[in-house]
Formats: C-alpha cells, structure tokens, sequence
C-alpha cells in the first residue's frame, strides 16, 4: 500500500439500489459525482521487478540472461533468477521487452505449483489514455 497525490472522480450510479457510494471518508450520493484530490492511499500492480530496479538487480547477479526470443510478436530477453535472487530456491523465468525493458512474463516455480503473470501495455496514445477519463453521465449534478 503506497501513498500518492491523487484525483478520484467517484459516479455513483442511480437505480443500483445503493443510496450511496463511499470511498474512505467520502461518500456520493446515488445518482451524482463527486472529485476529490489529495495524498490517497493505492495498491501498486505495476509488474515488478522494472527498470533500474532490475538493472540493480542484474548488476547483483541476481538474474542471468538466458537468450534472447519473440514473445508475442515482440523481441524479449530471457532472464533466469540466480540463488542469490529474492526467491531463493524457487526457479524463475522474467522475460522482459528490449524495445522498453518492461517485463512481458514471468514465470515461477513453488514446490509443485507454477504461476504464470503476463503483461499487456497501451501504447500512450490519445485513444489510450481516453480510458482513464470517467465520463459522466448526463444529468448528474456534482455533490460534495
């Protein structure tokens, strides 16, 4: 859980049957929108480890490059977890872009179970980051 400054635009929706929609101490009625802006707390999901965290990371020998390859249409560098990396003991395979370095898969191995992440980014284009705007439906007066 991180903090950071933030906007929230909250919608809460009539005829959902809620009289209201809270989010820590705010609350919108049904049928309205509210915006609220200040240091608000979030779960980081940003696919880990990135950037010059890995680089610190392959500087340590705590990864290794095993090969280079295509990965869903895109060129990607193999990278193999050493003992000496934060799951010890445990197999793991990051495959991460050469164009951005962002990692694409991961895969690790406890005892008999394997998990696979995968992860997928939007070009930062108009049309992109369009779907971070709430849009609000007409008629919804602005509470709070």
């Amino acid at each position: 859980l991180q903090n950071e400054q933030a906007r929230l635009i909250v919608v809460c929706y009539a005829g959902t049957g809620q009289t209201g929609c809270g989010w820590g101490r705010f609350n919108t009625p049904a049928g309205t929108w509210s915006e609220h802006t200040g240091v608000m707390p979030y779960i980081d999901y940003t696919p880990s480890p990135r950037g010059a965290d890995l680089a610190r990371q392959i500087a340590r020998g705590q990864w290794r490059i095993a090969g280079h390859t295509q990965l869903r249409g895109q060129r990607a560098i193999k990278l193999v977890q050493t003992r000496s990396g934060t799951n010890q003991g445990n197999p793991v395979f990051l495959w991460v872009s050469t164009a951005t370095y962002l990692p694409l898969r991961m895969i690790s191995v406890v005892g008999k179970f394997t998990e696979a992440d995968n992860w997928y980014y939007l070009p930062p284009s108009k049309a992109s980051l369009a779907h971070l705007r709430v849009p609000t439906p007409s008629g919804y007066q602005r509470s709070g």
